[in-house]
């Protein structure tokens, strides 16, 4: 194989050397299984790579008599020199399923067996992929080279180690408020003319992160402002550049890793993946000064006294003391792995457990999800807080339910006086019957909105205004007794309405439709009055309602709730008062999980079907069965004419020639590999070969590799009688033709144990062998279709390159 794409078959008959070149569609060096299979006749030689397939005439050798010799697999020996062939490295992977004319050969028979050659170091039974299960850590990809694995890590800049095991990213700390910073001295500026890496995670969107100087002034300055990006201020001389990535997330709460790397001529900036590149020069103060940069570009600015100060560099992690003249806060968040240079790693959370209101680690109080039924968790390190809007739930962590029983005769009255054009409202119910859910009106005007819940289970949202109505309806059934939650809004020229996590419905509304009018809200169906008579066909509601939340105001809470009194003359109840809470919403479907298949496959699963035709079918059934059984009886006519034409005009059983009477009767005779019980015609010579590898064996070289050396050496017959004394009875002449082996004579091995942390080969005894290989006799089938032609001198080698 070469390219990963290409396999070359090489082979000789007498001194013509043949080179085909197949080029699979797909890669064959991902690690998955692949399959090869040789098929030749007397005519041709069909070549197959999994789907793909090349015929070659060898009509034109005479002598051809098939290939002989024992199969080598893996590799060649230095015994088969082939001329021309530049790779002598053989197969790295595996290779199973070996058939030979039809008999399965089972190769664990011939692993090991070093003493009889038959196998030689390097290797192994089944076929077990080396990163199965995956020894990278910390999200490393594990890279399969079959005798040993490399592990890519997920984040080089913070791993390292031969299984990523080393990950300064476990070092962290959390700052607990605005004015609280590590602090570390260096004797080197190391910091300032090479690179830093660290990550940070908040929900603050102005903050101070790193701030470095040495005794010089020379500075770099890590900031965030607005959320918009990361900033890095640094001097060039006298003068002060900034560097802004706009990295998104930088304000989620989630971990954004910074990377920073300087040389002589550009600085490199990296944030969440998001890259920037200035050239620039690295030009640092040589001399100091009180002033070292004029007017008031700096936004951070540390004491500096009359003296020169000691030589020293100074790094302050998470914000800056006091002392330095800055309006920038510190971070609230956490800070992690940062390393100085190539190899300056700091040690985050030693230091922090000597600073004050700074803790080691980073655990967020949002971390255990404390926020219950979707609530938003709000970060703050010290406490969290839950936005429990959208929910229908209210509480600290959105875990309480405010809900009322309705029975058909109850109705909550909420009575407004809104001062603009637009309108909000949110519930969660559970009902199995039809009803009125919410009903808007106004006592100056018989325009009304309402959402109802129909005997079909939609949900409908009617909008009358006098003469005309407008309507949504929404998809699902809902009348299901579990909770749904529904949103409503409503502005100046449309109305919109969500049901749970589905896609918004929205609709256009007359001009003269206003908000602003609608004085009462009521909840759970209405009180027919005369001015609203179109409610005649409507409902009330029966089932359990919760979290009713109308434009900010929640009416079951100010309802049941005794320190809401104030505002009983908002909220009314017709009809009897049931606090409850409702049921949950319905567990969501898991999604069908679906894995591979194994490395180490077994038989097919076969299963018979009876041919018992079934009662009670109908006649137009019949009529199609007998339809399509006549257009594959004439399919199979038209096909089996045009191999006939096409046998006529070439020879071989793949694409025969034209002969004469006696040939084509020949031809026409069951052979071997013929099956008369199914009718199915297989090839007399047939090798198939699965491999499973990644490493290319053969270069891509277009000349055609020629197989000097290469000899074939036939074998004595054996005699009819074993007794006769024309026999020659000397050990050479007495060989028996190897055994074929059936599937019922392959026993079930379990598959040895390995160890990943890295099998090394034993050293080689023979140098014979320099490469691993599996030496296997081959059975030669003859064309009278017999195992082993007795008249013809019995059967011979083959030797297969792989």
């Amino acid at each position: 194989m070469m390219n990963g794409r290409s396999v070359v078959f090489l082979f000789r008959v007498d001194d013509i050397f043949e080179n085909i070149t197949m080029i699979s569609e797909r890669l064959l060096s991902t690690g998955e299984v692949q399959t090869i299979s040789v098929e030749f006749e007397e005519l041709q030689v069909r070549f197959t790579v999994n789907m793909d397939s090349r015929i070659y005439d060898i009509d034109r050798l005479e002598s051809f008599n098939g290939f002989t010799g024992p199969l080598v697999l893996g590799a060649l020996p230095n015994s088969m020199a082939v001329v021309n062939l530049e790779a002598r490295t053989g197969m790295v992977g595996c290779i199973t399923m070996i058939k030979v004319n039809g008999n399965l050969i089972d190769l664990r028979k011939y692993v090991g067996d070093i003493r009889r050659r038959q196998s030689s170091p390097g290797v192994r039974t089944g076929c077990r992929h080396s990163c199965d299960p995956n020894p990278c850590l910390f999200g490393g990809t594990c890279v399969d080279n079959w005798e040993e694995y490399t592990c890519a890590c997920a984040d080089p800049t913070a791993q390292s180690g031969q299984h990523c095991e080393n990950n300064i990213n476990l070092d962290a700390a959390t700052f607990l408020t605005e004015d609280a910073f590590l602090l570390f001295e260096e004797s080197q500026n190391s910091v300032l003319h090479a690179g830093i890496r660290f990550g940070f995670r908040t929900v603050e969107t102005d903050f101070v992160l790193i701030y470095a100087h040495d005794h010089v002034n020379n500075f770099v300055q890590f900031e965030v402002r607005d959320g918009l990006g990361l900033s890095v201020r640094f001097n060039l001389g006298d003068k002060i550049t900034e560097v802004t990535v706009m990295a998104t997330g930088i304000s989620s709460g989630e971990w954004v890793d910074v990377v920073m790397s300087r040389s002589d001529n550009y600085l490199n900036i990296a944030a969440n993946k998001t890259t920037k590149t200035v050239f620039t020069p690295v030009n640092l103060l040589s001399d100091y000064g009180q002033n070292p940069f004029p007017g008031f570009s700096e936004s951070i600015k540390p004491e500096r006294p009359v003296a020169p100060p000691p030589q020293r560099t100074r790094v302050y992690v998470g914000g800056v003391p006091a002392s330095m003249s800055t309006s920038r806060p510190g971070l609230l968040g956490c800070i992690r792995g940062l390393k100085i240079g190539e190899n300056d790693v700091k040690s985050l959370a030693s230091v922090a457990e000597k600073t004050d209101g700074v803790t080691s680690g980073c655990q967020g109080k949002c971390d255990a999800g404390p926020c219950n039924h979707g609530g938003l968790c709000k970060e703050q390190w010290t406490a969290f807080t839950c936005d429990c809007n959208d929910t229908s739930y209210t509480g600290s962590t959105c875990n309480e339910d405010v809900g009322s029983t309705f029975s058909g005769n109850t109705v909550i009255h909420h009575h407004a006086n809104p001062t603009v054009n637009s309108y909000n409202a949110s519930l969660a119910f559970v009902s199995r019957q039809a009803g009125v859910l919410f009903h808007l009106s106004s006592y100056r005007s018989s325009n009304a909105v309402i959402i109802s819940l129909l005997s079909t289970g939609q949900l409908q949202l009617l909008v009358d205004h006098g003469s005309e109505k407008d309507t949504i309806n929404t998809n699902g059934s809902f009348s299901d007794g579990v909770r749904h939650y529904i949103r409503f809004q409503g502005s100046r020229d449309s109305v919109a309405i969500q049901v749970d996590d589905l896609d918004e419905m929205t609709s256009t509304i007359p001009a003269h439709v206003m908000f602003n009018e609608f004085d009462v809200a009521q909840i759970g169906g209405f009180v027919k009055t005369d001015t609203h008579v179109h409610l005649d066909h409507f409902t009330n509601f029966t089932g359990c309602m919760a979290g009713v939340e109308i434009n900010g105001l929640r009416p079951l809470e100010i309802l049941f709730d005794s320190k809401l009194d104030s505002l009983r003359n908002v909220v009314t109840i017709s009809g009897q008062d049931n606090r409850t809470t409702c049921p949950g919403v319905a567990p969501r479907d898991l999604d069908e999980v679906f894995t591979f298949p194994p490395w180490n496959v077994g038989p097919a699963d076969t299963e018979t079907y009876s041919a018992q035709a079934q009662r009670g079918g109908s006649s137009a059934a019949a009529v199609a069965v007998s339809l399509c059984a006549v257009v594959v009886a004439v399919t199979i006519g038209v096909v089996c004419i045009g191999r006939r034409y096409r046998r006529k005009k070439r020879g071989g059983r793949f694409v025969p020639k034209k002969g004469n009477a006696a040939e084509m009767e020949k031809l026409s005779k069951p052979e071997a590999g013929y099956n008369e019980a199914d009718g199915e015609y297989r090839p007399k010579n047939t090798s198939t070969i699965k491999t499973n590898g990644e490493n290319s064996v053969i270069k891509d070289d277009d000349e055609k590799h020629q197989l000097k050396h290469l000899t074939f050496k036939r074998l004595p017959a054996l005699r009819d009688d074993p007794d006769d004394s024309s026999s020659d009875s000397s050990p050479e002449n007495c060989r028996k033709h190897p055994a074929v082996y059936e599937l019922d004579d392959i026993d079930e091995v379990p598959e040895l144990e390995w160890d990943p942390q890295g099998e090394k080969a034993r050293k080689q005894e023979d140098d014979y062998y320099e490469d691993d290989i599996l030496a296997l006799p081959v059975v030669k089938a003859i064309r009278a279709g017999e195992m082993y032609d007795r008249q013809q001198g019995g059967g011979g080698q083959a030797t297969v390159p792989l």
